[in-house]
């Protein structure tokens, strides 16, 4: 069962910074005025373009793509336009979404891929099945020179590695822990396929997703340090081997706002990212076009599409399709209370490199006040919203795979 452990860690950053942590539920200041998310866990939506092929099966039948009865969704949401349509539903049975509960990626396997670090042991698992139930496959790594108090980040995501190392190509998982001296105390760990570990200083780390060989991470620091608390979008290119993992030309992309957020890839290589400006109580998106954050792209400023009131850790992006516009889902935190709001989406447009947003309209009414959802995308493109319920005292959680709706 992977039931976050960090809720007393929580709490006691909380009393250090005056702030909320509820899986980024509001962010700090430091003596300098300038402020850095401290770990918090929760549903970050790491839509990413990985690997691997999407889930198949599940509840409803019927031919892949064909849209089931809305009511599959009852108890959990409302959706709440025609352009979308629930395709697919999956359970995973002791798997806790909920605040301070695992935050799923899409994996090389076709399928969520959760992570949990404790102690020195740090633990990977695959969900998958092609039916309506998912089950888990463990994979443990041991970690060494890891201080006993690390706050380990409860997202991790999955990158390809480059062929020509001992290893051969592979893949990598990317992971992070932050240290209660958050602005300073932080490693970004990859764990590599042979089993190998390695961490690099990285301070305050919190969004992560990837596109190939590249990983793209908001942070108070780039890898390596300096740590200077300056919290900014970074990217790096992977470089695995038998012997470990690390990488290079880890720089800074973007830099926004006053604190750390989410970040998603969409199918064609577009980068959606998000920094909060905690002053003011907003969180800003920007958007990136594929080739300038390609690797050894330099430094660019990207694509203001839309500010949001309070901030939040719960972001996917789906590609345009045709005439159909790309759409970043997103549901955003409230700045005062930290409770959790409806599933909002923006429609997004890419027209010789200039990125233009709508209003943010809702796309999911929940059923339930203050509901922790968490958002990714598959390499079908597919929209996966997940939510937790408790029966019978344990933890369920419920994927509801979303999709273009048939024209």
């Amino acid at each position: 069962m992977f039931v976050r452990r960090f809720a007393g860690l929580s709490a006691v950053l909380v009393g250090l910074s005056g702030a909320c942590t509820d899986e980024g539920e509001a962010d700090t200041t430091t003596s300098s005025g300038v402020g850095g998310q401290p770990p918090s866990t929760g549903g970050a939506g790491a839509g990413t373009a990985q690997g691997g092929a999407g889930g198949a099966g599940g509840e409803g039948g019927g031919a892949p793509g064909a849209c089931l009865p809305e009511s599959v969704a009852d108890g959990f949401f409302t959706l709440t336009t025609t352009s979308l349509c629930i395709v697919d539903v999956k359970t995973a049975s002791g798997l806790d979404l909920a605040p301070y509960g695992a935050t799923p990626s899409w994996g090389k396997h076709g399928g969520p891929l959760t992570f949990e670090g404790d102690g020195v042991d740090l633990v990977v698992t695959r969900w998958s099945g092609s039916g309506a139930a998912l089950t888990a496959a463990d994979e443990t790594f041991t970690a060494t020179n890891i201080p006993a108090d690390a706050f380990w980040a409860p997202l991790a995501v999955e990158l390809d590695t480059p062929a020509g190392g001992s290893c051969g190509a592979g893949a990598a998982i990317a992971a992070s822990w932050s240290g209660f001296d958050f602005v300073n105390d932080g490693e970004l760990v990859t764990l590599d396929e042979s089993g190998g570990v390695t961490a690099q200083l990285a301070a305050g780390m919190y969004g992560m997703a990837a596109s190939g060989e590249r990983l793209f991470f908001t942070a108070l620091s780039q890898v390596g340090g300096p740590t200077n608390n300056n919290p900014a979008l970074y990217a790096g290119d992977a470089q695995a081997t038998c012997e470990g993992s690390g990488f290079d030309s880890a720089g800074a992309v973007d830099a926004w706002g006053l604190s750390t957020g989410p970040v998603a890839v969409d199918g064609d290589g577009s980068l959606f990212a998000i920094l909060t400006d905690f002053n003011e109580g907003t969180q800003e998106i920007r958007a990136f076009e594929a080739a300038d954050v390609a690797p050894g792209a330099p430094a660019t400023t990207g694509t203001a599409i839309a500010t949001l009131d309070g901030y939040g850790d719960a972001l996917a992006a789906i590609a345009p399709e045709g005439a159909a516009p790309g759409l970043l889902v997103v549901q955003p935190n409230d700045a005062t209370d930290g409770s959790h709001g409806e599933v909002l989406a923006i429609e997004v447009t890419l027209d010789a490199g200039a990125f233009t947003g709508a209003a943010p309209v809702t796309l999911l009414d929940l059923t339930e006040d203050d509901d922790n959802v968490t958002l990714m995308t598959d390499d079908d493109g597919r929209l996966w919203v997940g939510l937790t319920r408790s029966v019978k005292g344990q933890p369920v959680s419920t994927f509801f795979v979303l999709d273009r709706a048939p024209r």
